[in-house]
């Protein structure tokens, strides 16, 4: 048997661009490509494969096998090393240049296991001598299939994993929110500690995800514990773990949080919580970079960002002693305020749309969108469980509505109220009814509807600089129906936002 190397050329695509080959290659996930010069051997392995549910294609040398790959986009490729037009391991040295995710499982005579192993360490997944059982290959066949489909999850979860915490998955463009994406984006390049305020519900942890996920360790672990949510006596052995006989009960080692995060984001919830007797040993883990498993003798070092939350406020705590004040100032390096949704409720179109989107995929519905009424409630709804709660609203909504989501979908508590004025609250309504007394309720909720309305539609317009479309698309409604508000309400540029609403007569 001669050996002979044929270079490879590219014009013999015939019109097939190799990232075609390897898109159709995602969706066939069991195509195999038999390469041999040996005719009946490739009639054998082909048969047998068939006869185990792979659809198989055969190459006769090397030179028509790679010209198979670009065709076909097989999954895995059996070659034997040694044939007369191109050897296994040319042909294997040109596939890897222009296709690094085939498997290769290499066909060798008991004297060849020497270039066997060398092919190997070019990237072929394993080697099966001859003579062989057709088990053997099947078997390293399935086991070869079952590790990549593996290998293509864990890189697929990682590529969601950094494409949901994009900035850009974080919902919002009310202007406290871009002030706090400007914040976002000057920490995530760095190591600093960072500590993000705001109340329940407002999305900390996806935040501090974010914030992973677009740096430099987002292929390190997160991990987070919530520190409200953990007995005293157990806070300690899960931030540092113990050694085995450290306590009754210790029988094997545990590595604590810290431990398991190196090299990535360590995520503490809720700061506020920490016991002050924990709250000395993390100081000393910001301070010296090791931590001391209970029971242990000495330090083990960690690479770990420390990000904190929470929802208190720390400063009183400091004062009232219940946060060390060495602790709090380790910790604050780097603040971020989360705006809660009563800050942004320009914002609660968005969302109410996001979620609309997700919960009528995840549950099967066919929801054509939310009525104006039912906007209305969830614009004017104070929100005390913030973005948490609309999600949860969303859900139950969708559950229980057939086409529209209608107010009665809503919880009872959605009705319009006087929302009182707070300082620098991007939406302010405090309502004064100036009709007289004997007015009907229904005249009166006319009224309050039109004026909230009217500086809903007054404020958006202000916030998206008179961009009448993406107005549209923030208040949910399409661009005619803002347009025909527009002259209703006689609505003109040099207006300015109100910060009251008057119903007068």
């Amino acid at each position: 048997m001669t050996k002979g190397d044929v270079t490879l050329t590219l014009n013999k695509v015939k019109g097939k661009s190799l990232i075609q080959s390897m898109e159709r290659s995602q969706m066939n996930r069991n195509k195999i490509l038999v390469v041999d010069d040996e005719d009946e051997l490739r009639r054998i392995l082909s048969s047998y494969l068939k006869s185990k549910g792979y659809e198989v294609i055969c190459a006769s040398d090397g030179d028509e096998a790679l010209d198979k790959v670009i065709e076909e986009s097989p999954d895995l490729v059996i070659l034997d090393i040694k044939m007369q037009r191109m050897d296994g391991m040319s042909m294997l040295t040109r596939l890897r240049s222009f296709n690094n995710n085939i498997i290769v499982i290499i066909l060798t005579a008991h004297r060849s296991e020497t270039s066997a192993l060398d092919a190997i360490r070019l990237g072929a997944y394993d080697y099966i001598s001859k003579p062989f059982q057709l088990e053997r290959i099947e078997v390293t066949v399935r086991n070869a299939l079952k590790v990549h489909k593996l290998e293509d999850e864990v890189t697929y979860l990682k590529d969601e994993l950094q494409e949901k915490f994009r900035f850009k998955n974080i919902i919002g463009v009310s202007p406290k929110m871009q002030a706090f994406y400007r914040l976002l984006e000057r920490v995530v390049s760095t190591d600093v500690t960072v500590l993000i305020r705001g109340e329940t519900g407002t999305g900390k942890e996806l935040i501090a995800q974010a914030i992973h996920y677009n740096s430099h360790r987002k292929d390190k672990p997160f991990l987070s514990v919530d520190c409200a949510s953990l007995p005293e006596t157990l806070v300690e052995s899960e931030l540092f773990g113990y050694e085995k006989g450290a306590f009754t009960g210790a029988n094997t080692q545990k590595l604590g949080k810290f431990e398991l995060a190196n090299g990535g984001t360590f995520y503490l919830d809720e700061i506020g919580n920490l016991p002050v007797e924990v709250q000395v040993k993390l100081l000393r883990v910001l301070e010296e970079r090791v931590i001391y498993r209970i029971g242990g003798n000495g330090p083990v070092k960690i690479d770990v960002r420390l990000i904190t939350a929470t929802n208190d406020n720390l400063e009183k705590a400091v004062k009232k002693g219940r946060f060390r004040e060495d602790l709090y100032y380790r910790l604050n390096v780097f603040s971020l305020n989360l705006p809660n949704l009563r800050e942004r409720r320009s914002d609660i179109p968005l969302l109410v749309n996001h979620f609309l989107l997700f919960f009528k995929k995840s549950h099967g519905k066919d929801i054509k969108g939310v009525s104006s009424k039912a906007m209305k409630s969830l614009l004017h709804y104070e929100w005390p469980g913030n973005v948490r709660e609309l999600r949860n609203v969303m859900e139950r909504a969708v559950l229980l509505a057939d086409d529209i989501i209608k107010p009665e979908h809503l919880i009872p508590a959605m009705q319009i109220e006087e929302i009182h004025s707070q300082p620098n609250d991007e939406m302010v309504l405090k309502i004064d009814v100036g009709l007289p007394v004997g007015t009907h309720l229904k005249k009166i909720t006319q009224k309050v509807n039109e004026a909230v309305e009217r500086n809903l539609i007054l404020k958006t317009l202000k916030e998206t600089k008179w961009n009448r479309s993406k107005s549209a698309h923030l208040l949910g409604v399409d661009y005619k129906t803002l347009y025909n508000k527009l002259k209703i309400y006689k609505i003109s540029k040099n207006e300015e936002s109100p910060t009251r609403l008057e119903i007068n007569p």
